[in-house]
């Protein structure tokens, strides 16, 4: 626990989750008062969890190890069957391009985002993007749903999931 007045747990997530995203593979950093097997820790989480959290996985870091920092995410935005061709046009128009300017309306900024995307493309009814985490051009997967015309979906049930963290200095994925 955090010192002070109103201690806290000492925990931090590696990439918060947007209002309204679901998340399906987060990854918390959590600081313990003693040590505990992986096995014992995860046991221990599992029986004190709420409904509806599943402990996959428990890496034991030391005091030196770096924090850890997250690379890239991976969302999905379901998209109905008359939005499909449409979408596959707008995919195609996106990735082509070398590069793609927004401005972020409360800095007055303009930023390339283009390069930050590192995978979109549509898997049957599924919007599928891998964006790249950076301190210095973050692209929200909400940007990319409005560049492909899919912005109004959100207000008809259509929600946004966040299914993977990709961490720095991991064994990288193909999808």
């Amino acid at each position: 626990m955090s010192k002070g007045f109103h201690p806290r747990p000492q925990m931090s997530f590696t990439s918060a989750l947007g209002v309204g995203t679901a998340g399906l593979d987060e990854v918390m950093d959590l600081k313990l008062a003693k040590q505990y097997s992986s096995a014992e820790l995860i046991r221990q989480l599992r029986e004190n969890t709420v409904a509806g959290i599943e402990i996959l996985d428990i890496t034991i870091l030391t005091n030196n190890t770096p924090k850890i920092k997250a690379e890239s995410a991976w969302y999905e935005f379901s998209v109905p069957s008359e939005f499909q061709l449409v979408t596959r046009e707008n995919i195609g128009r996106f990735m082509a391009a070398y590069s793609y300017w927004i401005t972020r309306t409360k800095k007055r900024q303009e930023i390339d985002i283009r390069s930050h995307v590192l995978r979109l493309y549509l898997d049957e009814f599924q919007l599928r993007m891998q964006l790249e985490v950076s301190s210095e051009a973050t692209v929200r997967p909400q940007d990319i749903i409005k560049i492909l015309g899919l912005a109004e979906l959100s207000h008809h049930g259509n929600f946004l999931t966040r299914t993977k963290i990709q961490l720095q200095n991991k064994k990288k994925e193909t999808t």
